[in-house]
């Protein structure tokens, strides 16, 4: 009876020593930063998160390249829109959205002569000054090696719809959009 007595007010006394107890607190993750600059694949971004999931973004490219018609000279101006997933082992997944203006230029044409005032005829005309749309959706991954650099890599099929502004003909093609990007988060 002594020895049963004694069982319960151990039980008892321990019940209400771990009932005044501290639990052990969750593994609290740091707070996100919310607001990161970044330089993608030919140009820069600025990303604002508004929560750990939630992110909107401001983009700009610009690149060039050769054509049998002369160098094609273009500007694109986006806005994405982002949902991220939990975070496991410093990656995150995500899904967009992105809409753009894009606008195009020839300079210099290796088979049309020049002028005889020494002006490239195309730049004279206009002809391959285009602009127009691009949009579509996308998937990615964002690995952070450390806490402040994150590394992105995202892809999706995106619809451009582009008019030439001398002639008025207009383009619309689906194209699979490859993007890459070095972010630095500051807060």
């Amino acid at each position: 009876m002594i020895l049963e007595t004694v069982l319960v007010m151990l039980l008892a006394g321990s019940a209400s020593a771990d009932a005044g107890a501290p639990t052990p607190a969750a593994k609290e993750k740091p707070e996100p930063a919310h607001l990161a600059w970044g330089v993608n694949d030919l140009g820069e971004q600025l990303r604002v998160h508004f929560s750990p999931r939630w992110a909107v973004e401001a983009r700009f490219q610009m690149g060039n390249a050769s054509s049998n018609e002369g160098r094609v000279k273009a500007m694109v101006f986006g806005a994405r829109g982002y949902r991220f997933f939990e975070e496991h082992h410093r990656c995150k997944l995500y899904l967009g959205l992105e809409g753009a203006y894009a606008q195009t230029s020839i300079q210099g044409s290796p088979s049309i002569p020049n002028s005889p005032t020494g002006q490239d005829i195309n730049a004279q005309s206009g002809f391959g000054d285009s602009s127009g749309v691009a949009g579509g959706p996308f998937v990615g991954l964002e690995l952070r090696p450390i806490r402040r650099i994150a590394v992105d890599l995202d892809m999706g099929p995106y619809l451009i719809d582009l008019k030439e502004k001398t002639t008025g003909t207009s383009s619309s093609n689906w194209d699979f959009v490859v993007n890459a990007a070095l972010l630095f988060y500051f807060f």
